[in-house]
């Protein structure tokens, strides 16, 4: 494992709830990470499922894992509380029902000392959508118009694709907005404007299992729960004097086969990656295997 004259401890934080069926691929993915001086934060926010029974197994053998209990309050005060209890000089945001590349940490922490950077950020991966986030090289962002529009964080405000330096978000107190969907969105609008740079890693991905069936996967309590956080997005670009363009949804990457002259989009559709469908119109026209990383 390389790193830059230092080895800085990463808090990684995990809310919990209902999450027993992929919070096992989602340990995994941290604790055999390449790089090793983290300190696992998993919160579990009254999960009423058998999720304790799964990261109780894994911290009787890895003594990283610290565990916080508390009522359903929800995920803005999951991280909080994460976040309140990190030591490490970099924290980083992961739900449970994601998971990272094995070589994420060391590739976001090299970046973050060697350039001093409060933020680090990486690629996107949906594994039952059609939105990917990639990049071809490493870039540096100081002003603010480079930052938002390179990370296209107007329009997706993952916080999860982001390495954090813990006295940045002390010393400006940020913390994720309770009471609320959405919450991400103004929480990395304000963290990105206020960071001295950030860098964008080409060689990691922060992989997003989008679960159907929960109020924010469903068009309507999408429309709905969002109006907010669109607020404050128009909000933030009209008072920062930046133009609307960049909260307008990117191009999607496809990789495209012809079916008679109409494209055909190509689209995971299994957790992993395992599984490939190409869909005509949406509709599924066949499926293929492709290796669990690209």
């Amino acid at each position: 494992m390389k790193t830059n004259e230092k080895n800085p401890l990463v808090s990684v934080i995990i809310p919990v709830y209902k999450s027993e069926k992929h919070l096992e691929q989602c340990l995994v993915s941290v604790i055999f990470n390449s790089y090793k001086n983290l300190e696992i934060i998993v919160v579990d926010d009254g999960s009423p499922d058998n999720s304790a029974a799964v990261y109780n197994k894994y911290a009787e053998f890895d003594k990283r894992i610290k565990i916080i209990v508390q009522e359903n309050k929800g995920v803005s005060f999951a991280r909080n509380a994460g976040t309140n209890a990190a030591t490490g000089e970099y924290v980083h945001y992961l739900d449970s029902d994601d998971y990272v590349d094995l070589n994420f940490y060391e590739e976001l922490v090299n970046d973050a000392v060697l350039y001093d950077a409060d933020i680090v950020a990486c690629g996107v991966k949906m594994a039952s959508t059609v939105v990917t986030i990639t990049y071809d090289a490493r870039i540096i962002c100081t002003d603010l118009y480079t930052k938002i529009e390179k990370l296209q964080c107007a329009k997706y405000g993952y916080a999860v694709r982001y390495l954090l330096r813990r006295s940045f978000l002390t010393e400006n107190e940020f913390q994720f907005v309770t009471g609320r969907y959405f919450e991400d969105l103004p929480f990395t609008l304000s963290v990105v404007k206020a960071a001295n740079r950030v860098v964008i890693n080409p060689n990691t991905f922060y992989y997003y299992v989008r679960r159907p069936g929960t109020i924010t996967t469903s068009l309507k309590g999408r429309r709905k729960l969002r109006e907010w956080a669109r607020e404050f997005r128009t909000n933030f670009l009209k008072e920062n004097m930046l133009p609307k363009s960049l909260m307008n949804e990117p191009k999607t990457v496809y990789k495209i086969l012809l079916f008679g002259h109409i494209p055909v989009g190509k689209k995971v559709v299994r957790s992993g990656g395992s599984r490939v469908s190409y869909n005509l119109f949406e509709v599924p026209i066949f499926k293929t295997r492709r290796k669990l990383y690209e």
